[in-house]
């Protein structure tokens, strides 16, 4: 299944005239909201439509997960429990640490090349673009195993028939201490990806569709520049 990205500018340059991974939403604070989750499981429900098939959809209990008045022809969803995400989740069982992990690696990779011809890690940040992480996001979640998902998915609980073992463990294959990139892997750990919006913000939403947005030219620059040097 493809991904989605959230970003906090309307029109990034670095898009224009490119073809981009995968759909790519705006919002002012690069969060996740009902308007955009609401597009999301429409473009999901077609998707299941046209491969004819019917699908259960377990979320977590995120208010921007809490949609109103929205019909899908293929898509049950199911809420998690309250307070269960760090337990019946498959997702943070270990498919986004492996996706982080993957992710990450790519990213040191393209720094320590970045060293080697003299570019100090100021200016690699600045060359990497939002177009660029899409790339790297795509190319890491196709290396994330199926295996790996199988058995995050048994681990939280999920009755798969192909018995394995535990959750694989993903190589970590960086030439920096492993402790350190074990850090690096999470130093998002902690980032608000949603919220409760502003009244300003929740008009803005219902009237474009989309939440507040960052579009004038200096911002969508970028954050193309947002990136985490190890």
């Amino acid at each position: 299944k493809k991904i989605y990205s959230i970003g906090k500018s309307k029109n990034p340059r670095c898009f224009k005239g490119k073809i981009i991974p995968f759909p790519y939403y705006f919002q002012g604070k690069a969060w996740m909201v009902s308007s955009l989750w609401t597009n999301i499981l429409k473009e999901f429900d077609r998707d299941m439509i046209k491969q004819n098939r019917k699908v259960v959809l377990f979320i977590d209990n995120a208010p921007c997960h809490k949609v109103t008045d929205l019909v899908l022809e293929n898509v049950k969803i199911e809420f998690l429990p309250a307070n269960t995400t760090s337990i019946l989740q498959p997702l943070d069982q270990g498919i986004i640490h492996a996706f982080k992990v993957y992710f990450r690696q790519i990213l040191v990779r393209k720094q320590l090349l970045a060293i080697e011809k003299g570019l100090s890690n100021k200016d690699f940040v600045k060359s990497i673009s939002i177009l660029d992480a899409q790339t790297f996001a795509k190319r890491s979640w196709w290396l994330v195993k199926k295996e790996t998902i199988e058995n995050c998915f048994r681990k939280a609980g999920f009755f798969i028939e192909n018995n394995s073992s535990d959750v694989v463990e993903e190589v970590i294959d960086v030439t920096i201490d492993p402790t350190e990139f074990k850090e690096y892997v999470n130093c998002d750990k902690e980032l608000e990806c949603f919220g409760t919006l502003t009244e300003d913000e929740i008009v803005s939403s219902i009237l474009d569709g989309k939440s507040s947005e960052a579009s004038s030219e200096e911002n969508s620059q970028d954050e193309c520049n947002n990136v985490h040097p190890p």
